[in-house]
């Protein structure tokens, strides 16, 4: 474990008693996990499916590109992979969309919700410590995904963390990531909102709405460098604190 004395002089200063966390590129590596079958799937289809004068990787390109797309244009927002990645190719195949893709993407999203990503290393050590910290009274995760993956992934957490029990909040993909719950059962165990710390990767999802329910310390994990894009209507709190990485957040002062 990394030297934790400024991690913890940082969670003393600022009064810090509870810790609600995002699961998906927070403590686990999720976009991985998607892009790989997301590639395999796509890639298999072209390949039956080829477009004239085109490399089948080129192809495949394009069409995962345009996925990923959409999702920054919603905001981030997930949707059921099956869902997206089919969306992905009726729209660029239109009318010559075949039920083989179905079955294509069928047999690469076997067993998806069922698998976990696998977590950060550098998450195991300092989740941990997270929740061994002495003044640490309530510890949570909120995510944005169904209750089964959730399970799948929290036991796996416990498990990689040592951790006995990790109590989880989890909003279905349909609706907005709810955090209105997960702050009100922190603050029913005698802490302040001037207390809480909510980590997250997501600006839309994570950081903004926990600043709309009144909380002040927040670490936002930017992996995708998007400080500077963002600064024209970026959050208004002074106590917000922006890392690359969870390892930077051992040496946040």
């Amino acid at each position: 474990m990394k030297n934790n004395t400024n991690l913890q002089n940082t969670l003393k200063e600022r009064g810090i008693k509870a810790l609600i966390f995002d699961l998906d590129n927070t403590v686990f590596d999720t976009d991985p996990y998607y892009i790989n079958k997301k590639e395999a799937s796509f890639l298999e289809i072209v390949n039956n499916f080829p477009v004239e004068n085109e490399e089948p990787v080129i192809t495949a390109q394009k069409i995962s590109q345009d996925v990923r797309k959409k999702f920054f244009e919603r905001n981030c927002k997930p949707m059921p992979v099956k869902v997206e990645y089919e969306e992905g190719l009726r729209d660029f195949y239109k009318e010559h969309y075949h039920p083989l893709m179905d079955e294509i993407l069928d047999k690469h999203l076997e067993g998806f919700y069922e698998n976990t990503p696998e977590i950060f290393p550098e998450a195991i050590n300092l989740f941990s410590f997270f929740y061994h910290y002495p003044n640490m009274k309530f510890f949570a995760a909120n995510t944005l995904a169904g209750e089964d993956w959730t399970k799948v992934k929290i036991e796996y957490m416990k498990e990689m963390c040592k951790i006995p029990d990790i109590p989880y909040y989890t909003t279905d993909i349909e609706y907005p990531k709810d955090w209105k719950k997960p702050i009100g059962d922190a603050l029913k165990q005698g802490v302040t909102l001037e207390e809480i710390l909510v980590v997250g990767d997501s600006l839309e999802s994570d950081i903004r709405p926990s600043i709309e329910q009144g909380i002040e310390h927040l670490i936002w994990i930017d992996r995708m460098g998007r400080k500077n894009e963002e600064s024209s209507s970026f959050p208004s709190s002074d106590k917000l604190m922006i890392v690359n990485t969870l390892s930077d957040i051992w040496d946040l002062k």
